[in-house]
């Protein structure tokens, strides 16, 4: 479980839904620096844009001693910048 998605430019706050739903897609194992796909599990509103449940997203997973850290680089084919830490 992830606890939030840091929006780093400051124009997405306005335009994007606070919360994101997304599940990993399939059985995937991942390491520091894989990439991870994900998808939607209900619409939701970015940069403006409306994206519909199972839209894939991407990002690249990271650890520290005590988090798991995941950025969200590509949502459907639009590129972002968002993240996520676990709780």
């Amino acid at each position: 479980m992830f606890a939030g998605v840091q929006l780093e430019d400051a124009d997405l706050i306005a335009d994007t839904d606070a919360l994101l739903y997304v599940k990993v897609r399939g059985t995937q194992t991942v390491q520091s620096k894989y990439r991870l796909e994900m998808e939607l599990m209900k619409s939701a509103r970015i940069r403006g844009q409306k994206f519909e449940r199972y839209t894939r997203l991407y990002g690249f997973v990271s650890f520290q001693p005590t988090r798991t850290l995941l950025h969200i680089t590509h949502i459907g084919t639009m590129e972002v910048s968002l993240k996520a830490y676990d709780k």
